[in-house]
Formats: structure tokens, sequence, C-alpha cells
């Protein structure tokens, strides 16, 4: 396995890196000593496998380990697992035996086939389902990677439905657990919460970018963080700046700090720019700098910003819960460059074990009518129709529609204490979900959708690492 540390000293590949890449890890650099250094690790996909993600929420959970973004790094899950088998072993081998395909050099790590009958053909997007329209009669999605030493691993995947493919989880990867570089189609998601994501997520087709980040926390005050860049597709005449309107294709720049500063509390900031991609509007990198770096002025009246605190704190127990919430904001307010304006709130609380088989996560998400739109990029920070952040912008409710539309999920989940020879367990889910304009008038999320899984599962592992 790649991801423990051995306690010896590696260099790291920098000459693998493109100029970007390179000025985007030194930033991570400056925040990481020069010390003895694990290679790089796979990510668990994201959406794609809902039972697998759920028992790694409970498995990081019962370790104490407050997450605050996704997709779950493989070395993270492994470094927790030891703590928490001293609260639910069956759980433990269930997790350790699916991790066991990324143990290997190379492997086909996820195949799945899904049909559907829909009742109606409509044209709302599934949830968090890569911008999947819900008439879509079919879902196929595929991961895989090679991992030829420590420090580089080749990834590739795709997620196909009627209409698009995209090659979710494909890409390059180099460097160590303080500063990882990747370069493709990796997912990202800013929010402590799983039902929803205010500023990104996987609502929409995910897009080709180059990121930098830590899957391993650094220091006493468990440092982590995340960069990255990558460019939106839009279709039309989608940006209008300067009373001239124009196609083009705006650059996203995203980035996320975290500190853990008390074992099972997590405090973070997150922050998208949407800027350049024509009309005139400026997107050199001195352009990308000054919105960082001063928030107010140019930034507001030359770009699109989005921003967001986020907390998790697991309370500690025989068997220990969290809480978590998110307070976001499109743009900031008059007060100052880093007060938040045009409020977004989610709230959550995650029981991961109640009683012996049940499992229980409610989430309530409200925000205001100017996220998702705005008066420079007319289709705000979206990718090929569909929005970066919470499903239900895209999915039910127009741009206008109201003042606020608060929404709110609960799911609970079946497990089986036991585990057998063949890690055979049964699942199931319950999941309202519920919509409603400020008028509390209730809107359908999507027309009636049964889904029944052909395939789920496919796991061909090489030899094991050297």
């Amino acid at each position: 396995m790649t991801i423990y540390l051995d306690g010896r000293p590696r260099p790291w590949p920098l000459r693998a890196a493109s100029p970007l890449g390179v000025r985007l890890a030194t930033l991570a650099i400056f925040f990481a000593p020069p010390l003895l250094a694990d290679g790089v690790t796979a990510y668990l996909p994201l959406n794609l496998e809902p039972e697998i993600e759920r028992q790694v929420e409970r498995v990081l959970i019962l370790a104490d380990e407050p997450i605050l973004k996704r997709p779950f790094a493989v070395g993270l899950v492994e470094l927790a697992l030891p703590k928490a088998c001293e609260v639910d072993e069956p759980l433990c081998k269930k997790v350790r035996k699916y991790l066991e395909r990324y143990s290997r050099d190379y492997a086909v790590t996820h195949a799945s086939l899904t049909g559907a009958k829909t009742k109606k053909a409509s044209t709302a997007i599934m949830p968090n389902d890569y911008g999947m329209p819900a008439s879509s009669h079919w879902e196929l999605s595929a991961q895989g990677y090679v991992q030829p030493n420590d420090y580089l691993l080749v990834s590739a995947g795709a997620v196909a439905y009627s209409g698009r493919s995209v090659p979710v989880g494909s890409g390059l990867s180099f460097g160590n657990h303080y500063a990882q570089i990747d370069i493709g189609y990796r997912d990202h998601w800013f929010s402590p919460a799983t039902d929803s994501s205010m500023l990104i997520g996987t609502e929409a087709p995910t897009t080709p970018s180059i990121t930098v980040s830590n899957y391993e926390p650094i220091g006493r005050l468990g440092f982590q963080y995340e960069f990255f860049l990558t460019r939106l597709t839009q279709a039309g005449n989608n940006i209008r700046y300067l009373g001239v309107t124009s196609s083009g294709k705006p650059r996203l720049f995203g980035m996320q700090f975290s500190i853990e500063p008390f074992s099972g509390w997590s405090l973070g900031f997150n922050r998208l720019l949407e800027y350049g991609g024509g009309s005139g509007l400026p997107q050199s990198s001195r352009t990308l700098l000054r919105n960082i770096f001063k928030p107010s002025g140019l930034a507001q009246t030359q770009g699109n910003q989005q921003a967001s605190y986020v907390s998790r704190f697991i309370f500690p127990g025989k068997v220990p819960f969290a809480v978590y919430g998110q307070y976001a904001g499109e743009d900031n307010s008059n007060g100052g460059s880093y007060l938040l304006g045009n409020a977004a709130l989610t709230a959550g609380i995650d029981f991961p074990k109640i009683a012996r088989y049940f499992d229980l996560t409610y989430e309530l998400s409200e925000w205001q009518n100017i996220w998702y739109v705005h008066n420079i990029f007319l289709d705000g920070m979206s990718q090929d129709g569909a929005v970066l952040g919470n499903w239900a912008r895209t999915s039910v409710i127009s741009a206008m529609a109201s003042e606020r539309e608060p929404r709110c999920c609960a799911s609970a989940g079946f497990r089986n204490s036991a585990v057998t020879s063949k890690n055979r367990y049964a699942h199931w889910s319950i999941k309202n979900t519920t919509a409603a304009t400020s008028a509390l008038t209730p809107e359908p999320s999507l027309r009636f959708r049964i889904i029944a899984t052909m395939i789920s599962l496919c796991a061909i592992r090489g030899p094991g690492m050297a």
C-alpha cells in the first residue's frame, strides 16, 4: 500500500509538473516543511457508489475525523480505520475489504450500469449526478488506475448517459501526501454536507482542472488546503461586460483552507472566483491574484465570486455523532471585503449508528435568489446548463422564482453487523426531499423515477506494490 508513512526521505518529482502546476504547488510548499514524504493517493468515487460512500462517512465520524470536503482520499480513510475499528469492527471490515482494490499497482476499482424508468419525459437534472437528465434511461460509470511508483498515479474513468459522456476520474497525479498535484477530471465538493454543496459539487459535469492539495493534515493544527483552476463551458452569448455581449469560456479558480484546532472540530474557508472568458474581461494571472486578495471593487465589477465558512464538530461518546454547518455568500456585502452578501445557510446532523441496524442524516439548506445568476456571467457559475452548486437550483425552481428557497432531506440506512467470508451485507435507504418557495408551496423536485442497479462491482487487481 502506498499511503503509509515509512520514515524514508524521498524526492518530489517537480520536473513532471506544468508551469501553472508549479506555481500552485509553491503556495502549498510554503506551508509544508521539507519532511519525510509519503506518495500520492487515489480518490474514492464521488456519488457513484452511495452504499460504500456512506460507510466511509461513518468510519470517519467514528474515527473523530471532521471532514469538510470530498472526494475522500484513500490515504485519509486508511489512516482513520484503526480508531474506527475500536467502535465498530464489522463496519471497518467492510470498508477495509473495499479498499483492498487500491492496494495494487493497477486495478479496475469501480464499474456500474444503471437502468431507469421515468413516468414522463422531463428536462430536469438528476441531483448530484454529473448533469444527467431525468429522461436518461441508462447510466454507465467506471474507474481504474495504474500506479508505477509511490509518486506517480495514472487514473482513467468515465460517466456516460444518454447524450453525454465525461471522463470523470481520469487524470495524472504526482507529488506526496503534503502536496499532491492532480491534472485531469478530478471532482471537487466544498461542503461538509452530503446531500448538496452550495459552491461546487457533482450537480454539473466534471471539468478538466489542475489541482494542488494535501490529503494528510499538516502540523498540530491539522492544516489542509486545496487549490484548483478550470474552465467552464457555457453555450450561447453568456458574457456581458461594458455593453458587449459575447460567447466565452470563463475561468474558475477555487481554494479551500481548513484547520482542526481541537480533535473532532474543524473550521474552514472556501472560495470560488469566476473571471475572464470574453467580452474584453481581463483574465491574466495578475487579475486572478488581485481578485483573491481584494474581494471588493474590481473583483465584483469584473468577475463573479462565492465564498463560505464551514465547520464540523464530532460529539465524543461511546458512539460519536457529527453536527456541521456552512454560511455562504455570493459576492461580498458593502460592510467590508470579508463580509459575505446574499447569504446561504446549510446545517446538518449525522448519526453513524442508531441502535444496531440504523444510521441517520438530516440536512437543511436555504438561500437567497441572487445565487446562481449574475449580471456579467449570465449563466452564473454553471457548466453545460447545470449549476455547480446546490442541485435544487437546477432541478426545481427557475432563476428568479422566489426570494428564498428552503430544501431539506433525511436519509436512513440499514446495515448488517455481521460480515461473512464473502463480505455480503444488506443495505437500503429511505430519503425524503422537499423544496418550497417562500410561500411554502411544495414544488416537485423530479419526476417519478425507478432505478435498478444491474452491475455494481468490478475490481480487477494486479500484483502488489513492491
